[in-house]
């Protein structure tokens, strides 16, 4: 028989390894690992609500290096977070003179030197397979958000990984507030007079 104390112990140490593996960008479904987020970022002008009002219900994003040389195939299942309005994406041609103001980049096989600032200028071509995807969110030229995801086991755009993983990759990309913000996360904090 287990004692309270150990018992107590092993769910001490179980929450704290589920910790680490959230902490660690690490996600998947049924267990399988699908990819690690490797970097996060927001700009200091990101927001929900400035992302939710731009969008509104339809969203544009560039997709280069598509697997399956789909676009429109990696458009269709991509989800924003449950904290945004549910928007419907369309992939449009990546150019450097993308005139929409608003939209989000995916660079398949993004080389390490290319980062979001190159995506939102159109300046972000696949280099050789590495199995890392780059996704933005630009704002005109300015980035707004990035993320970066490893991953071997993408799939097909139809496969329900290759959703789990962009389902992961969204969710990194599109927090509910930006970590830098600490207004967001003191403006509820009680202060006597």
């Amino acid at each position: 028989m287990m004692s309270a104390k150990f018992g107590g112990l092993v769910m001490l140490l179980g929450a704290a390894s589920l910790t680490a593996g959230c902490a660690s960008g690490a996600f998947g479904i049924g267990g399988s690992g699908l990819g690690v987020v490797t970097k996060v970022s927001q700009d200091s002008s990101y927001s929900r609500q400035r992302v939710n009002s731009a969008i509104a219900g339809r969203a544009n994003v560039e997709v280069w290096g598509a697997p399956g040389g789909d676009p429109q195939a990696v458009a269709d299942v991509l989800r924003t977070p449950g904290w945004f309005s549910p928007a419907t994406f369309t992939a449009i041609a990546p150019s450097p003179e993308t005139s929409d103001d608003h939209r989000f980049v995916l660079v398949f096989d993004a080389p390490p030197n290319v980062g979001g600032r190159d995506a939102c200028e159109g300046l972000a071509e696949p280099g050789a397979r590495n199995n890392q995807v780059l996704a933005v969110y630009c704002d005109g030229y300015e980035e707004l958000s990035e993320a970066r995801l490893s991953s071997s086991n993408l799939g097909d755009p139809r496969s329900p990984e290759f959703e789990g993983a962009m389902r992961g990759l969204f969710i990194s990309l599109l927090p509910s507030r930006n970590p830098e913000d600490r207004s967001e996360r003191d403006s509820n904090v009680w202060e006597p007079n």
